[in-house]
């Protein structure tokens, strides 16, 4: 099963210790079903994505906008809302059209860019390795803005890397569905 290594409070590790929303409501799933999960961390998303589609990892949690192209989709676990994150100074976002002609940075693998070009966000859209890099660009002057999990970006705007960061909740982004995508056919 595989645990982020750095995406609070969702699905984080501390000294190889899975921790997070997920994780809790992974751990009473085990309990409820006596099911037992193996969490592999230490990866980045994309690392855990890859391995899971090698088939070295059978569960992947927490994801969205993932195609299946291995494995079956689950129900979803729980719903998130997104938000935007800008630097303190930053006025005049509001609402979702206001996004349109910045630059934003969304970290790989998390559906968010399929996500805004569905919801007509015309917006230059750049990638990151993961949340502290896509920080580091909206600092640096290279993205101006940051689209991603609300409880996230608020847990790193109280951080040293974050606290430069205004969070703003976008009505249009107040439903973010993640799922599992299981690999049901390993045979061990």
């Amino acid at each position: 099963m595989s645990n982020q290594t750095n995406w609070p409070p969702l699905d984080y590790s501390v000294a190889g210790e899975p921790k997070g929303y997920a994780i809790d409501l992974l751990t009473l799933v085990s309990e409820m079903t006596g099911l037992k999960f193996e969490f592999i961390n230490g990866f980045s998303l994309n690392e855990l994505q890859s391995k899971f589609h090698d088939g070295d990892i059978d569960i992947l949690h927490s994801v969205s906008g993932l195609k299946a192209n291995r494995g079956e989709i689950s129900q979803p676990m729980y719903t998130k809302a997104l938000a935007v994150a800008v630097e303190k100074h930053t006025t005049g976002i509001s609402k979702l059209s206001d996004l349109n002609g910045l630059r934003l940075g969304l970290p790989y693998g998390q559906g968010l860019t399929e996500l805004l070009k569905r919801q007509g966000v015309e917006a230059t859209l750049q990638g990151f390795p993961d949340l502290e890099t896509t920080i580091k660009a909206l600092q640096n002057g290279r993205i101006d803005a940051i689209v991603h999990v609300s409880s996230t970006l608020k847990h790193f705007s109280k951080t040293s890397i974050g606290n430069m960061l205004k969070v703003i909740m976008l009505p249009e982004l107040k439903n973010w569905t993640c799922t599992c995508i299981c690999n049901l056919t390993r045979q061990n």
